[in-house]
């Protein structure tokens, strides 16, 4: 079963290039995120500028790998993508940490790694709709 045309799939791949570099390069650029409602407050503070900044690594990465979770062709492929957008929020925060001498973020890896299971899940929640209705 085909669950991309191939147009839709190459269509993906770029979105998806597009979407990583994006990801990474508003992560690691050095604008003043306070300003702008993003900057990571203490851990297990609830303001509204920490709960937006923990939302935008959940679309981000959930996004992301929702979207690579699409494009596998099996489980093992699919799991592979999740570990990777993991990964990338881990590199990500240590690229930060080096670059700006600020703390190791350590609730946004987890917020990351959280979502990408949940873009996977939903991924795979999707493909099995799509197998029932084929049916």
């Amino acid at each position: 079963m085909v669950l991309l045309a191939t147009g839709t799939r190459s269509l993906l791949i770029k979105i998806l290039i597009v979407l990583a570099i994006l990801l990474t390069v508003v992560s690691i650029s050095p604008l003043n995120r306070t300003k702008m409602g993003f900057a990571s407050a203490n851990r297990g503070s609830v303001t509204a500028a920490n709960q937006r900044h923990r939302i935008a690594h959940w679309l981000a990465f959930g996004s992301l790998a929702f979207l690579l979770s699409l494009l596998g062709r099996n489980i093992p492929q699919r799991l592979l993508t999740t570990a990777s957008v993991a990964a990338l929020g881990v590199l990500i925060e240590l690229v930060q940490h080096a670059l700006y001498h600020n703390p190791v973020e350590t609730w946004d890896i987890r917020d990351d790694a959280y979502a990408s299971l949940a873009g996977l899940l939903l991924a795979l929640l999707a493909i099995s709709v799509k197998r029932i209705t084929q049916i």
